[in-house]
Protein backbone atom coordinates (compact mmCIF):
# COMPACT_ATOMS: atom_id res chain seq x y z
CA UNK A 1 0.00 0.00 0.00
CA UNK A 2 1.19 3.59 -1.41
CA UNK A 3 1.18 6.19 1.79
CA UNK A 4 2.84 9.54 1.98
CA UNK A 5 2.21 11.22 5.61
CA UNK A 6 2.98 15.28 6.31
CA UNK A 7 3.11 16.74 9.20
CA UNK A 8 2.07 20.76 9.29
CA UNK A 9 3.19 23.10 11.56
CA UNK A 10 1.16 26.07 11.23
CA UNK A 11 2.34 29.86 12.59
CA UNK A 12 3.10 30.00 16.26
CA UNK A 13 3.45 25.62 16.48
CA UNK A 14 6.46 23.71 16.82
CA UNK A 15 9.57 25.59 15.33
CA UNK A 16 7.60 28.54 14.49
CA UNK A 17 6.41 29.06 18.06
CA UNK A 18 6.89 33.06 18.56
CA UNK A 19 6.74 32.60 22.69
CA UNK A 20 6.10 30.01 25.37
CA UNK A 21 2.14 29.76 25.36
CA UNK A 22 0.32 32.21 28.10
CA UNK A 23 3.61 34.42 28.38
CA UNK A 24 3.40 38.15 27.23
CA UNK A 25 4.78 38.04 24.15
CA UNK A 26 2.20 35.59 22.87
CA UNK A 27 -0.17 37.27 24.15
CA UNK A 28 0.87 40.32 22.25
CA UNK A 29 1.06 38.28 19.39
CA UNK A 30 -2.29 36.96 19.90
CA UNK A 31 -4.46 40.57 20.05
CA UNK A 32 -2.82 41.92 16.83
CA UNK A 33 -5.06 39.16 15.15
CA UNK A 34 -8.10 40.78 15.65
CA UNK A 35 -6.75 43.87 14.22
CA UNK A 36 -6.34 42.23 10.77
CA UNK A 37 -10.10 40.98 11.37
CA UNK A 38 -8.62 37.76 12.08
CA UNK A 39 -8.04 34.77 14.71
CA UNK A 40 -5.09 32.65 15.28
CA UNK A 41 -6.82 29.66 14.49
CA UNK A 42 -8.66 31.19 11.38
CA UNK A 43 -4.84 32.18 10.41
CA UNK A 44 -3.66 28.40 11.44
CA UNK A 45 -6.73 26.73 9.03
CA UNK A 46 -5.43 29.12 6.48
CA UNK A 47 -2.16 27.62 6.67
CA UNK A 48 -3.22 24.14 6.60
CA UNK A 49 -5.29 25.07 3.60
CA UNK A 50 -2.17 26.32 1.45
CA UNK A 51 -0.17 22.95 3.14
CA UNK A 52 -2.83 21.38 1.37
CA UNK A 53 -2.19 22.46 -1.82
CA UNK A 54 1.49 22.53 -1.86
CA UNK A 55 1.25 18.92 -1.18
CA UNK A 56 -1.53 18.35 -4.15
CA UNK A 57 1.27 19.75 -6.09
CA UNK A 58 3.57 17.08 -5.87
CA UNK A 59 3.11 14.90 -9.00
CA UNK A 60 3.50 12.04 -6.74
CA UNK A 61 0.81 12.72 -4.54
CA UNK A 62 -1.78 14.12 -6.71
CA UNK A 63 -4.07 10.98 -7.11
CA UNK A 64 -3.43 10.78 -3.09
CA UNK A 65 -7.03 10.91 -0.77
CA UNK A 66 -5.92 13.11 1.92
CA UNK A 67 -7.13 12.96 5.81
CA UNK A 68 -6.48 15.51 7.88
CA UNK A 69 -6.02 14.79 11.33
CA UNK A 70 -5.82 17.16 14.87
CA UNK A 71 -5.72 16.55 18.37
CA UNK A 72 -7.68 18.74 20.48
CA UNK A 73 -7.49 22.37 19.48
CA UNK A 74 -6.01 21.53 15.82
CA UNK A 75 -8.88 18.83 15.68
CA UNK A 76 -10.95 21.88 15.03
CA UNK A 77 -8.44 23.77 12.51
CA UNK A 78 -8.10 20.57 10.48
CA UNK A 79 -11.82 20.76 10.32
CA UNK A 80 -12.28 23.76 8.81
CA UNK A 81 -9.22 23.87 6.72
CA UNK A 82 -10.36 21.14 5.16
CA UNK A 83 -14.38 22.21 4.85
CA UNK A 84 -13.28 24.59 1.91
CA UNK A 85 -10.79 21.74 0.29
CA UNK A 86 -12.33 19.25 -1.91
CA UNK A 87 -9.48 16.89 -1.92
CA UNK A 88 -9.94 16.21 1.59
CA UNK A 89 -11.43 12.74 1.78
CA UNK A 90 -11.53 11.87 5.28
CA UNK A 91 -11.44 13.14 8.69
CA UNK A 92 -9.37 12.16 11.91
CA UNK A 93 -10.31 14.32 14.97
CA UNK A 94 -8.96 13.14 18.51
CA UNK A 95 -11.26 14.79 20.73
CA UNK A 96 -12.72 18.19 19.17
CA UNK A 97 -14.02 20.45 21.47
CA UNK A 98 -17.47 20.13 21.36
CA UNK A 99 -18.06 23.61 21.31
CA UNK A 100 -16.59 27.02 19.90
CA UNK A 101 -16.52 28.23 23.13
CA UNK A 102 -13.86 26.03 24.23
CA UNK A 103 -11.87 25.86 20.51
CA UNK A 104 -11.20 26.34 17.84
CA UNK A 105 -11.84 30.34 17.90
CA UNK A 106 -13.08 32.15 14.50
CA UNK A 107 -14.77 35.35 14.45
CA UNK A 108 -18.58 35.56 14.43
CA UNK A 109 -18.55 31.37 13.98
CA UNK A 110 -21.00 31.34 17.05
CA UNK A 111 -23.95 33.32 15.55
CA UNK A 112 -24.35 30.68 12.46
CA UNK A 113 -22.60 27.41 13.38
CA UNK A 114 -21.50 25.65 16.47
CA UNK A 115 -18.79 22.41 16.03
CA UNK A 116 -21.46 19.73 15.27
CA UNK A 117 -23.24 21.57 12.47
CA UNK A 118 -19.53 22.24 11.27
CA UNK A 119 -18.88 18.21 11.36
CA UNK A 120 -22.55 17.94 9.76
CA UNK A 121 -20.98 19.97 6.39
CA UNK A 122 -18.16 17.77 6.54
CA UNK A 123 -20.69 15.19 5.13
CA UNK A 124 -20.61 12.64 3.29
CA UNK A 125 -17.15 12.45 3.40
CA UNK A 126 -15.73 10.04 6.29
CA UNK A 127 -15.54 11.97 9.66
CA UNK A 128 -14.14 9.57 12.53
CA UNK A 129 -14.50 11.50 16.12
CA UNK A 130 -12.60 9.92 18.87
CA UNK A 131 -14.13 11.10 22.31
CA UNK A 132 -13.68 10.49 25.83
CA UNK A 133 -15.87 9.01 27.41
CA UNK A 134 -19.31 7.71 26.77
CA UNK A 135 -20.97 11.56 27.98
CA UNK A 136 -18.49 13.06 25.38
CA UNK A 137 -20.28 11.06 22.86
CA UNK A 138 -23.76 12.84 23.38
CA UNK A 139 -22.27 16.44 22.31
CA UNK A 140 -22.27 14.69 18.88
CA UNK A 141 -26.35 13.71 18.70
CA UNK A 142 -27.31 16.25 15.93
CA UNK A 143 -24.74 15.13 13.08
CA UNK A 144 -25.73 11.64 13.66
CA UNK A 145 -29.27 12.24 13.68
CA UNK A 146 -28.44 14.25 10.33
CA UNK A 147 -26.58 11.41 8.97
CA UNK A 148 -29.37 8.65 9.74
CA UNK A 149 -31.88 10.93 8.25
CA UNK A 150 -30.25 11.79 5.29
CA UNK A 151 -28.87 7.84 5.14
CA UNK A 152 -25.38 8.50 5.35
CA UNK A 153 -22.37 6.36 6.80
CA UNK A 154 -19.92 9.08 7.08
CA UNK A 155 -19.98 9.96 10.35
CA UNK A 156 -18.46 7.71 13.24
CA UNK A 157 -17.91 8.35 17.11
CA UNK A 158 -15.62 6.26 18.99
CA UNK A 159 -14.99 6.37 22.28
CA UNK A 160 -11.18 6.40 23.15
CA UNK A 161 -9.13 7.13 26.58
CA UNK A 162 -6.67 10.00 26.65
Amino acid sequence: QNLAFAAVAPRGVGVTRWAEPGSRDDVQVRRRFPLLGQTLDGQRAWDVRRAIAALLEQPDLKPAKLTLHGEREAAGVALYAGLFEPAVAAFDLWHLPPTHHDAPTFLNVLRVLDAPQAVALALPRKVTLHVRRDADRSAWDWPLALQKAIGGEGLVVKVVGE
